[in-house]
């Protein structure tokens, strides 16, 4: 990696890799700007995009995120999961009924109880959140356990949120998902984080 940043610093996979590693130290900022050169160098490539809203979402910028995914929907010539990637930013921006319309576009399930979980909530209808919650749990065969801690953790229940955690390190399923889901951030300063 070193070779290659040495060799091709400019290059659009180069300048990729450098922001996810600056990402996953925590430098959002500077992941951005390594991930905007990225795009610049290849500006129809949808991975590249992707990456920059991950880490604009992390950093915070929720408007921009939300310029970049709605660019990404008319860029894209294959039908793609946008619902659920606008969806999350629109929750975490306190659109909650714009949210909730879109989760009837999810193609996965299990995105779409997410979703619904957390919107619902941020509507102040628990009952409706803890039955997506259910859902959720029982949809799961050998289970996501990370989309039902990031709804205990957005709700603020911190001691459930910790136990899907761990059940997730238990687990065989993606753990990168834990570092950068904006919905475990209030997680982080906890000790057990």
């Amino acid at each position: 990696f070193r070779k290659a940043v040495e060799l091709e610093p400019n290059d659009p996979l180069v300048l990729s890799m450098e922001a996810g590693n600056a990402a996953s130290n925590g430098r959002f900022e500077a992941a951005i700007e390594l991930q905007r050169r990225a795009v610049e160098a290849e500006p129809l490539s949808l991975a590249h995009r992707d990456n920059l809203v991950a880490w604009l979402v992390m950093a915070g910028h929720l408007e921009e995120a939300e310029a970049d995914l709605r660019r990404l929907q008319e860029l894209s010539p294959v039908p793609r999961d946008s619902a659920k990637d606008l969806a999350q930013v629109l929750i975490l921006q306190g659109r909650f009924g714009e949210a909730l319309e879109l989760t009837g576009d999810m193609q996965s399930e299990a995105d779409r109880l997410l979703a619904r979980a957390l919107a619902y909530h941020g509507l102040g209808r628990d009952a409706d959140s803890d039955a997506a919650v259910r859902a959720l749990n029982e949809s799961m065969p050998a289970g996501d356990p990370i989309r039902v801690a990031e709804v205990h953790a957005y709700r603020g229940e911190s001691d459930d949120a910790f136990w899907w955690l761990q059940a997730a390190t238990d687990s065989d399923c993606d753990q990168s998902r834990i570092r950068y889901s904006p919905f475990l951030k209030s997680l982080h300063s906890d000790p057990r984080w």
